[in-house]
């Protein structure tokens, strides 16, 4: 009688087993990974004066085609990025995106990365110009009230690039 029950419980582990191990043969999980979702390269082309980008967010890919992620792009947030090369690519639904290869300056890192993901840095320059016109903006509401008016006259960039401060004059 206990063997009757030992290999009830037995044929009952093995059927269940490979009731389960049957459905997992049946239905295999769906990959939502690049491999699994590949893009057709219609077109590359080389971007001849590149610009500067920051990365806001999204995943960097080996190849245009998208099937091998090597970074995480908000790692690079504040890293300032050159783009110098584009690729339109096609999914498989027939939808067509525009992704750049970037890089850093000192040319560790790269990929391709949707150019949706992509911020235009500004460049010192460009900073030095949006700040004089809303001081020009400032300075004309102030003349009727007599208040002291200021332009911007020389600018900081650090290390890395990026716009640090300025300095003021009165005008």
């Amino acid at each position: 009688m206990k063997s009757s029950k030992t290999l009830k419980g037995i044929l009952l582990a093995i059927v269940t087993c490979s009731f389960i191990g049957g459905i997992s043969l049946i239905s295999p999980a769906k990959s939502t990974s690049a491999e699994a979702n590949p893009v057709k390269v219609i077109s590359y082309s080389k971007v001849n004066r590149p610009k500067q980008y920051q990365a806001l967010d999204g995943n960097v890919y080996s190849n245009a085609k998208l099937t091998n992620k090597v970074y995480d792009a908000s790692n690079f947030q504040t890293t300032a990025l050159s783009v110098t090369k584009s690729a339109t690519v096609q999914n498989q639904q027939g939808k067509k995106a525009v992704y750049y290869y970037i890089s850093n300056d000192s040319k560790t890192m790269g990929g391709w990365i949707w150019s949706g993901h992509l911020s235009a840095v500004k460049t010192p320059s460009q900073e030095k110009a949006n700040v004089n016109a809303m001081l020009g903006t400032i300075n004309k509401a102030n003349k009727k009230s007599h208040h002291v008016n200021m332009n911007v006259v020389n600018h900081k960039v650090g290390s890395d690039g990026n716009f640090v401060g300025m300095g003021y004059t009165k005008l």
